[in-house]
């Protein structure tokens, strides 16, 4: 059984980031006062207001990497790394609440993965592109690392999965020919997870498929897709 740390102690704990690629990090204050998790920086720069929230003083050569990993501008980078931040202090401070962390190292990529689908991603489940690109690891064990989170945080993740599926089937445009809806799709999980629903509400109908000689376009089938958007409450 993990031991739960006094929450009355964790009201004064206070932790340093040690980050390499920050020069300053500031302080992080992690606070039980409901599930708020705050980052109390400190002053970078001479040019820097005391208490400004934003993360500064990154290495030329590690914010360009950083930025071509992550597929942002310049413009976008800032913002990126304080939602990665703020996942980063979520993962500590259930930690520090619950008195342990995973063992597993498949167990510590699951964990990692959905924090950073909380704060980073903005409230939708990622692609595997885009988690091979955060993770170092291949499309084939992406795939597998974010099935293994949907289903191991299915309640807590409904949420983004449910946006996820609405933004999907909102991009869909009709063909004029035969009337089949046809959308990019860049994650095998969130097909699965249509054609999930399509098999339970419609088991008759036909499935979201790929459409031949295409990398991620796929084909629904007018009754499929009126499934789908019910399902999801969208009006026709």
């Amino acid at each position: 059984m993990r031991r739960r740390v006094p929450s009355a102690a964790l009201r004064t704990q206070r932790v340093t980031a040690r980050l390499g690629w920050i020069k300053d990090p500031g302080t992080i204050t992690l606070r039980t006062v409901g599930v708020r998790v705050e980052y109390v920086p400190r002053q970078l720069d001479e040019g820097t207001r005391h208490g400004d929230r934003r993360v500064r003083c990154l290495l030329g050569d590690d914010k360009a990497e950083l930025r071509d990993l992550l597929g942002l501008q310049d413009d976008e980078l800032e913002a990126a790394l304080q939602r990665i931040a703020l996942a980063a202090l979520a993962e500590y401070r259930e930690m520090l609440l619950t008195g342990g962390a995973p063992s597993r190292a498949d167990e510590v990529l699951e964990h990692r993965l959905y924090f950073l689908t909380k704060h980073y991603f903005g409230g939708r489940i990622p692609s595997e592109p885009e988690v091979s690109r955060a993770f170092h690891e291949t499309l084939a064990k992406s795939r597998t690392l974010i099935r293994n989170v949907l289903t191991r945080y299915s309640r807590d993740l409904d949420p983004e999965l449910t946006a996820t599926l609405v933004d999907l089937v909102k991009a869909a445009q009709q063909e004029a020919e035969d009337e089949h809806w046809r959308v990019v799709i860049q994650s095998d999980n969130a097909v699965e997870r249509l054609n999930q629903i399509i098999a339970v509400e419609a088991p008759t109908l036909d499935p979201v498929r790929k459409v031949p000689n295409s990398a991620r376009t796929y084909r629904i089938h007018p009754d499929s897709f009126n499934v789908l958007r019910s399902h999801l409450g969208l009006t026709p």
